[in-house]
């Protein structure tokens, strides 16, 4: 850009020296030599003049291709980034709706467990844990408990057991037979 400005100031030059020797001084005749170097100056100038055009010119298509590649390559990327949203939303929807599938699954199971009464006299350890709060070691402790004392009368009668609370009690008494 700079040489651009260059080549046009030393244009601009050339024509205000080209209009001044073209000025009619009356005490100055032209002679030949001025009249040649006045046409070489004209020359020159007017080469100067076409070549900073050409250059401008060629800077502007190459700025202009440039934008063009830019602009294209948004476009793609835009379009990638808007495939790979699109497809991330799709995966989304997708593993909400298994999960929502799952829950309703698992909600029906709880509520079948919940709607058949453990017999917690009979009942094994894998039957004791699939009571909500009951787990592995609550489960032992209810089966050592059974051997132990005999048979559990009622819901009362778990408080004696070792880890099991009044909470636990009340939580499993409704899915409980005795």
């Amino acid at each position: 850009m700079k040489a651009l400005k260059h080549i046009l100031a030393l244009s601009l030059g050339l024509m205000v020296s080209n209009s001044l020797l073209a000025a009619d001084n009356p005490a100055d005749k032209p002679n030949s030599a001025q009249e040649k170097a006045k046409t070489s100056l004209t020359q020159k100038s007017t080469t100067l003049q076409q070549q900073s055009k050409d250059k401008l010119s060629a800077a502007k298509t190459s700025t202009e291709k440039a934008a063009n590649v830019s602009k294209e390559k948004l476009e793609k990327t835009k379009k990638t980034l808007t495939d790979k949203g699109d497809k991330a939303k799709d995966s989304a929807r997708k593993q909400v709706s298994e999960l929502q599938q799952k829950g309703e699954s698992a909600k029906k199971t709880v509520s079948a467990k919940a709607a058949t009464k453990v017999n917690i006299n009979t009942a094994d350890a894998q039957t004791l844990q699939s009571l909500n709060g009951i787990g592995e070691a609550k489960a032992k402790a209810i089966i050592e408990y059974r051997k132990k004392a005999g048979k559990i009368k009622n819901a009362q009668d778990l408080s004696a057991i070792p880890g099991i609370g009044s909470a636990t009690i009340e939580k499993i008494s409704p899915y409980l037979s005795y």
